[in-house]
């Protein structure tokens, strides 16, 4: 008998090594979940505020799965609010791939223009240059509180693998439900939420606050050009450095101007009061 196999329990044994991965392959077919798979996971919601919304309702999708979900290779997103009903379930579109580890956004919209919208709004004060945002024409969401139900492939044929309510916004106009910290964003929290520079509501006085792709703030860069203002002006005027060869404008009368809607954002510093004292 070879002296690297001996009898145990009336079986035969290999050395230690073939023992170790023997019992990993036994493990592997015992716990089948342990295998490389996709797992999104809704872990922001938006649904709107009172007055005049600034973007539309969106809520937020991270793969916690070790591989990526790919737009016509895995079965079809698909999403529908608190009533969760297979028959009622909307097609997810606009996102071509969610990467282990990465947010998507999904705006709940028919009209894919609202993803240029949301872009404007909050592309001022976070990067979101690597962050996808799709739509989907579904029920929005409801400020006394709703849920957001999501599928992968046949809502019939297969139950929501993931679902997430929120309270009522009552108290939280304008900011969004982070489901990781389980609160209403507020500035600086461990999502790295931060809030808008231009509001919505009835007076556009009313700053939207979530961490859309948790990007953090936007850092603003050495040499970006700054505005001045000039106090001595019989009327005070807007100016830039002459020989910087830059300028302030927008297309007065152009409808498809994004200005004509959400404006011109801005950051207001002042080398002798905080912002927050100053009226603008």
């Amino acid at each position: 008998m070879p002296k690297h196999l001996q009898p145990i329990y009336g079986c035969w044994h290999q050395s230690f090594p073939f023992r170790l991965s023997l019992l990993a392959v036994l493990f592997l077919s015992a716990f089948p979940g342990v295998r490389a798979q996709v797992d999104l996971q809704i872990t922001e919601m938006y649904s709107g505020q009172a007055g005049t919304d600034l973007t539309a309702d969106w809520f937020e999708i991270k793969n916690e799965g070790d591989v990526a979900w790919v737009s016509g290779v895995d079965a079809d997103l698909y999403y529908d609010d608190e009533s969760a009903s297979p028959a009622d379930a909307d097609l997810i579109q606009g996102i071509t791939d969610i990467q282990p580890g990465e947010y998507v956004i999904v705006l709940i919209t028919d009209n894919q223009a609202e993803v240029t919208q949301f872009l404007a709004v909050w592309s001022t004060v976070t990067d979101l240059s690597s962050v996808e945002v799709g739509f989907v024409d579904g029920a929005g969401l409801g400020g006394s509180g709703d849920a957001v139900n999501i599928w992968i492939g046949d809502p019939n044929a297969s139950d929501p693998v993931d679902t997430e309510a929120y309270p009522a916004t009552d108290a939280n106009d304008a900011q969004s439900w982070d489901v990781e910290t389980g609160a209403f964003s507020s500035v600086g929290n461990a999502s790295g939420a931060i809030q808008t520079l231009i509001g919505g509501g009835d007076n556009s006085d009313v700053l939207n606050i979530a961490s859309p792709g948790n990007q953090g703030p936007l850092v603003v860069l050495p040499g970006t050009p700054e505005v001045s203002l000039n106090e001595d002006a019989v009327s005070p005027l807007l100016g830039l450095v002459a020989e910087s060869g830059l300028f302030v404008g927008a297309d007065l009368g152009d409808p498809t101007d994004p200005a004509a809607t959400i404006g011109i954002p801005f950051i207001v510093t002042d080398i002798d009061s905080p912002a927050n004292d100053l009226t603008i």
